[in-house]
């Protein structure tokens, strides 16, 4: 009975040995093994990335909540937040920095050029938004292209380049973030993208134009978005947008047309 629970006891450490040594092996980046890469595949995405992308969401939530519309002037098609609102959330936004930067660190398997681990440049474009929050463009742009040169084979360039030209936009270099959407555009013609950067990108050149006061082709792209794009909050707002815009022109009919459908 003594050498029958012995045995067991022994048993029970070996087995607890040999897992530990499994995991060890597991965790190591510096050999591409399938085990290895499922391992961080599966721990960098449900462990800090998860966190970290939430972290943004809840923060980017507060901002969407306190924020209110000046209804009297052309709303914008994005709201990125105030100064106020933005110190209001610099802890999620940290945390969002913390924790992408912390999946790069842990869990990067880079082999000849070849990111094998798919939340790497999710983190990168994770902490690029995390600075374009803060208002960081500098930091945000030197991120957003760092996307684009390092990860080329990656659809997530796509939207690096549309959040390049959200940064370019803020910093009111338009011909720079011109050439980045029209770059952008031939690459749809020419290449298999996702359709969300479809939906993103006639929106992104809307906001261009709206920021350089040229409302009638802010409009045509409004246009554009209006039937890439389902989701009813954001459709009402920019038809919302596109009525003031064709009251100013003058297109009446148009307008209350618009406003009709707002209001349903």
């Amino acid at each position: 009975m003594v050498l029958k629970t012995r045995f067991k006891n022994s048993f029970f450490h070996i087995s607890i040995f040999i897992l530990l040594v499994t995991l060890l092996y597991a965790c190591s980046t510096k050999r591409n093994t399938f085990v290895r890469r499922a391992y961080h595949n599966l721990t960098a995405h449900y462990n800090a990335f998860w966190n970290g992308n939430e972290s943004l969401k809840v923060g980017l939530k507060q901002i969407s909540d306190n924020s209110t519309d000046d209804y009297y002037q052309v709303l914008p098609i994005f709201k990125y937040g105030t100064p106020q609102q933005i110190n209001s959330i610099n802890t999620n936004l940290d945390r969002a920095q913390e924790k992408a930067a912390k999946v790069i660190q842990k869990h990067s398997m880079r082999f000849k050029g070849k990111e094998y681990v798919k939340w790497i440049d999710d983190s990168y474009l994770l902490i690029g938004k995390a600075y374009f929050y803060k208002k960081e463009y500098v930091a945000a742009r030197r991120t957003f292209n760092f996307i684009i040169q390092e990860y080329p084979e990656s659809d997530l360039r796509f939207e690096a380049m549309i959040w390049l030209a959200k940064t370019y936009n803020q910093k009111g270099e338009y011909e720079k973030s011109e050439n980045v959407l029209f770059e952008l555009q031939t690459m749809i013609d020419d290449e298999d993208v996702p359709f969300y950067v479809k939906q993103k990108l006639p929106l992104m050149f809307a906001e261009l134009y709206q920021l350089q006061e040229n409302q009638i082709l802010a409009a045509e792209y409004i246009e554009k978005g209006l039937k890439l794009n389902l989701k009813k909050q954001l459709t009402t707002r920019l038809k919302f947008i596109l009525a003031q815009i064709y009251l100013r022109e003058e297109r009446y009919s148009e307008s209350a047309d618009l406003f009709r459908d707002v209001i349903k």
